[in-house]
């Protein structure tokens, strides 16, 4: 297999601006690096990172992980969602490991949005997770996996069914599998009209990420990891420092941004929250609360 690697590669390097990612179905971080060896592939999925529990304390655990295991000219490559995996707004809606589910799905799938798109390393993301769409129930009859992977493959809806017909935008036709129920809602042209949906979420991240150079490319450090419910990380460049704040748990939780050794205490502003509604954007200084499941990105 390496060998065959190295021969893609230098394929690939004789066209400038190519690269190669993996989908190195493999469940050990330290299986990973020699696929990332300098004459093989660029990026390779984490597929270690997708199956993590809801925790702070597991992210933070397989993230520091990787920066010790990988050499300094890896680049590391996450995601969250993909067309064999359940979506994050369906497998984290509950209250535990073996909870039941709790309707509180889709705050944790904007809490690991936000992770995803701060993290260092290139973020994939899979069609409708931008919309927060969850896993679709598909009737037995018109199933076409054998694996069971079909209610994450359903069509994304561009519009609401209630104008655009069962088809949802994606098609006028009958589509291969049902449009979700959660579609009325949670569509492009919906998302689009709202401040506060996913939608906009995934664009304000991400027009966050391509104007600070902290986010693109700067270092990262992991401050701090309450009990597993709050993760706290600093990114660092030329712009100067880009803070992140994700509380994992349902409950408020206050963080005292004096303790943030490394970080300036005073001055911090509230670029992004998971939550459309806060009443302290900035300047912060002393502590700072978070509502549960909310995440800010502070600058």
């Amino acid at each position: 297999m390496h060998d065959h690697l190295r021969t893609v590669r230098k394929v690939i390097d004789a066209y400038p601006g190519r690269m190669v990612v993996g989908e190195v179905w493999l469940f050990e971080q330290r299986e990973l690096m020699p696929y990332l060896a300098a004459d093989e592939l660029h990026l390779a999925h984490n597929f270690v990172f997708v199956r993590l529990p809801f925790t702070a304390t597991a992210f933070a655990t397989a993230i520091n992980e990787f920066t010790e295991l990988a050499d300094d000219d890896v680049w590391p490559a996450w995601f969250l969602n993909n067309h064999d995996e359940p979506r994050t707004a369906s497998r984290f809606d509950t209250g535990g490991a073996d909870g039941p589910p709790d309707g509180r799905g889709l705050e944790r799938a904007r809490l690991v949005a936000m992770l995803l798109l701060t993290l260092r390393g290139t973020p994939f993301l899979y069609q409708g997770e931008e919309l927060g769409l969850p896993d679709t129930p598909v009737p037995s009859g018109i199933a076409t996996d054998q694996n069971g992977r079909d209610p994450q493959r359903t069509p994304m809806p561009w519009l609401e069914p209630s104008t655009a017909g069962p088809g949802a935008g994606f098609t006028t036709a009958s589509p291969w599998l049902p449009i979700g129920p959660t579609a009325e809602t949670l569509n492009v042209a919906s998302e689009q009209r709202d401040p506060a949906s996913t939608l906009q979420l995934y664009r304000n991240l991400l027009r966050l990420r391509k104007t600070r150079a902290s986010l693109r490319q700067g270092d990262q450090r992991i401050l701090a990891v309450d009990d597993g419910d709050l993760l706290v990380y600093r990114r660092t460049a030329a712009d100067g420092d880009t803070l992140v704040i994700l509380n994992f748990s349902t409950e408020n939780a206050t963080l005292d941004l004096n303790t943030m050794t490394g970080t300036r205490n005073a001055g911090w502003t509230v670029a992004v929250s998971t939550h459309w509604v806060r009443g302290d954007f900035g300047p912060l200084s002393g502590t700072l609360t978070l509502s549960g499941l909310e995440g800010v990105v502070l600058i």
